[in-house]
């Protein structure tokens, strides 16, 4: 409000036969306001009504004119150079200093900074996972981009499936590395990582080479998710900023052999099998259950040895189970042999032997 304005609202004030309260309010004016003005009238007339600001015309901060122009020349001369190399070529040289944020707002302001891209994703008309609980969707579990979800769910179904029908254990799968899968010949390689710089330093259980074959459907599940993955991530199943943390504490000193490099990967195997409707049952289940299907069609030996086990009997004490199914095929050969029938070969039993012995050496005696 200009000095001119001021005046004419103390005028109207005393002019109105209202009172001074009923006025102001209907002027929106404070009665703290309205006597201020009124003793500095009063006291310096229409100038002390005037607006008075301290500000001096320059920030104690403010970049100079000059120093304005070095940024720009500097800049000029060297376009490739940061605003972080900037500031420190002009402390070096220039004589003066000036921070990496103020050489960046200055080339921002001469339109030398180009607009950071950012990608956007449509929104689609509704949720792909539908909220089940009071205010799930503020959780922070659920504050991920869906190309993230999307990502974490390729590499849990993919670990899923390479657990199923590779019967590869919890530990090796999580230390798999792109190196390991040959697509050309469809297996995949279990060995040891020693003096490597991009992987830590592990072994398997058995401390063997071994080579376990990878079906189709693995294998096209397996090239989708290669196609999807960060580059410089040597892991299948390990995420690019879980290897970066691994890999700055290996290089200090403060990894422990013991830890997994994955977390929480009972949490998600559990959060797997709700969604798909499994009954509730363990990674380990599932390698049991894999190596039980083996051993109906494969060897005993070939089934030892693409489970990583380091004897037969280890494979077929703790990892092969009696099924409903091997049940009912017993039942079918007993009724295939008949109740009263003899279906044994004699030669082939202690009994026959002994039979078959005696009945010689009488022969040969009446002979």
């Amino acid at each position: 409000m200009s000095a001119r304005e001021k005046l004419e609202v103390l005028r109207a004030v005393e002019a109105s036969p209202l009172p001074v309260r009923e006025a102001l309010t209907r002027l929106d004016v404070s009665r703290t306001t309205y006597h201020r003005w009124r003793r500095t009238f009063r006291s310096q007339s229409l100038e002390g009504l005037k607006d008075s600001s301290t500000f001096k015309g320059r920030v104690w901060n403010q970049l100079p004119p000059r120093e304005r122009e070095t940024i720009l020349e500097v800049a000029m001369v060297c376009p490739q150079w940061s605003p972080r190399d900037i500031a420190c070529h002009i402390a070096d040289r220039c004589g003066f200093t000036v921070s990496e944020s103020t050489v960046y707002r200055t080339l921002k302001r001469a339109g030398w900074v180009k607009p950071r891209e950012t990608k956007t994703f449509p929104a689609g008309p509704e949720y792909r996972v539908k909220t089940r609980g009071v205010n799930e969707q503020w959780q922070p579990r659920h504050r991920l981009l869906i190309r993230d979800k999307i990502l974490m769910a390729m590499a849990a179904l993919c670990a899923l499936r390479v657990v199923i029908g590779l019967v590869v254990p919890l530990g090796e799968a999580c230390h798999l590395t792109w190196a390991d899968i040959d697509f050309g010949n469809g297996t995949l390689r279990v060995s040891a990582k020693r003096n490597s710089t991009t992987t830590v330093p592990w072994e398997p259980k058995d401390h063997e080479f071994r080579h376990v074959p990878l079906s189709p459907s693995a294998l096209n599940m397996l090239a989708e998710w290669q196609a999807q993955a960060p580059e410089g991530a040597p892991y299948i199943f390990v995420t690019f900023e879980r290897y970066r943390r691994v890999m700055r504490a290996l290089a200090e000193g403060r990894w422990n052999e013991g830890r997994g490099l994955v977390n929480n990967v009972l949490r998600s195997f559990k959060a797997i099998i709700r969604r798909a409707g499994v009954n509730p049952c363990t990674l380990h289940d599932l390698r049991r259950s894999c190596i039980t299907n083996w051993a109906r069609e494969l060897p005993a030996h070939v089934v030892q040895r693409l489970a990583g086990h380091s004897s037969l009997e280890t494979t077929v004490r703790y990892y092969l189970s009696v099924q409903q199914e091997d049940l009912e095929r017993a039942r079918r050969v007993g009724d295939a042999l008949g109740l009263g029938a003899d279906q044994t070969d004699p030669k082939l039993t202690h009994s026959g032997q002994n039979w078959g012995g005696s009945r010689g050496g009488d022969e040969g005696a009446s002979r």
